[in-house]
């Protein structure tokens, strides 16, 4: 259900943007970030609209990191295809990034909890840092274990986190259950 929703969700934009967002999702990839909101949602919701909202959402915000990441890093290829940068170029690159990043946001409030929509922009904000951290702390030898466990915390921790959140949120588990989450998200993702 994820997968479709998923392929919903990009398609039927404007072409220069949702072929390449289709094509980069049927690259595939593990999709922890869905399993975890499923995994931390109480299972009588996990078949829910909201529920599977928030796995989309989570997995488009990733997906938007890994097109902006490969500008970045100037890679031609992201799960043995071109990235979007490569075939496309780092400008369309950089608009099907955004592009993602806003289909995840719009896919979110079909949960209807302005909570959720709240803690994932967080989560997009530490990934930004995280980045930033990353670049400045380029070729550095001397970056100590705690400033590096810090940007690890930014670019993939706190997206781990979040998706615990979300299921646990949207699922209604409770505000104890969704922080519980949020710190095994926390340590899986640092793990």
């Amino acid at each position: 259900a994820c997968e479709a929703r998923l392929a919903q969700v990009v398609a039927g934009h404007t072409p220069i943007l949702s072929e390449p967002a289709g094509e980069t999702l049927a690259a595939g990839g593990k999709r922890l970030r869905p399993l975890l909101v499923f995994c931390c949602a109480p299972e009588a919701t996990r078949g829910g609209d909201g529920v599977l909202a928030a796995a989309s959402a989570v997995e488009l915000v990733h997906m938007a990191t890994l097109v902006h990441d490969d500008i970045i890093d100037e890679a031609s290829l992201r799960r043995g295809r071109p990235t979007v940068s490569q075939a496309k170029g780092p400008d369309v690159a950089l608009r099907v990034g955004d592009f993602l990043f806003a289909r995840a946001f719009s896919e979110l409030t079909r949960a209807g909890e302005p909570r959720a929509v709240q803690a994932l922009a967080a989560s997009a904000l530490d990934l930004s840092r995280g980045e930033l951290l990353q670049q400045a702390a380029a070729h550095d030898l001397d970056l100590t274990e705690d400033a590096y466990l810090e940007r690890c915390r930014g670019k993939t921790a706190s997206l781990f986190a979040v998706a615990c959140r979300l299921g646990a949120m949207i699922g209604g588990a409770g505000a104890d259950a969704e922080e519980r989450v949020a710190a095994f998200g926390e340590h899986v993702g640092l793990a």
